[in-house]
């Protein structure tokens, strides 16, 4: 599967939205627990799923969102909620002469957690959220 930051010249279809999440954005109602960190890895593989399952090869992410949740100002290492929403798409067998923007999926967790330390707000429990979507750095995808 390739991640793609914007449409290539050789996509023979475009197959619809996508969306994968997981986790949750805030602590447990009842008991108060602070959400479990999630793994970027599970997320872009449901991401996967979702666009085998519509017939795509590729999917151009429209939109990237990672809350972090943090309790006694600690810094949180991985965010609590991740979601991602793009299009699947189905490109030419023949690429040769297409220029792929590919996302690369390490420098995006980086870049969504140096965000996140940057808009840090040192409140006890308060939810860190992007003020806007985490921009796509282009590169080569990880396997």
């Amino acid at each position: 599967m390739i991640l793609l930051s914007d449409f290539p010249r050789c996509m023979e279809s475009r197959l619809g939205p996508v969306s994968a999440w997981l986790g949750e954005r805030d602590p447990n109602t009842h008991t108060g627990m602070v959400p479990v960190g999630v793994s970027y890895q599970r997320v872009f593989n449901r991401l996967r799923e979702a666009a085998e399952q519509k017939g795509g090869n590729a999917v151009v992410l429209r939109s990237h969102r990672a809350d972090y949740f943090s309790k006694s100002a600690r810094r949180p290492t991985r965010p609590t909620y991740i979601e991602l929403l793009g299009t699947a798409v189905v490109l030419k067998e023949e690429r040769d002469d297409c220029r792929l923007a590919v996302i690369d999926a390490v420098q995006l967790k980086q870049d969504a957690r140096r965000r996140q330390r940057e808009q840090q707000n040192d409140s006890n429990g308060s939810t860190l959220q992007p003020q806007e979507p985490v921009a796509c750095a282009q590169g080569r995808q990880q396997p």
